[in-house]
């Protein structure tokens, strides 16, 4: 998605937004889109009537792309990615 351009991925997040109930879940895994445009990508989405973004109201960040930890203390090292993770409000 992000290859096309980072217009697409905002749609594409935008398009997220608008299917996923609240309280699901969306994960990723990617090593192309840089950390900080994924993570605004998903904080600046709204739930506006209008459909704009901004006021970042939609998504709490789970995984940002930084070290994650399972249960049994495996880490996320060996990826050669970076995963993140979202929750819809």
């Amino acid at each position: 998605i992000y290859i096309t351009g980072k217009e697409v991925l905002l749609d594409s997040v935008t398009e997220l937004t608008r299917v996923t109930a609240v309280d699901g879940i969306i994960i990723c895994v990617s090593a192309v889109i840089p950390q900080e445009e994924l993570l605004d990508a998903f904080l600046l989405q709204t739930n506006n009537e209008e459909g704009e973004s901004g006021g970042g109201d939609c998504w709490e960040t789970v995984l940002d792309g930084g070290l994650a930890f399972a249960d049994s203390g495996e880490a996320t090292i060996d990826l050669g990615a970076n995963l993140y993770s979202f929750r819809r409000r």
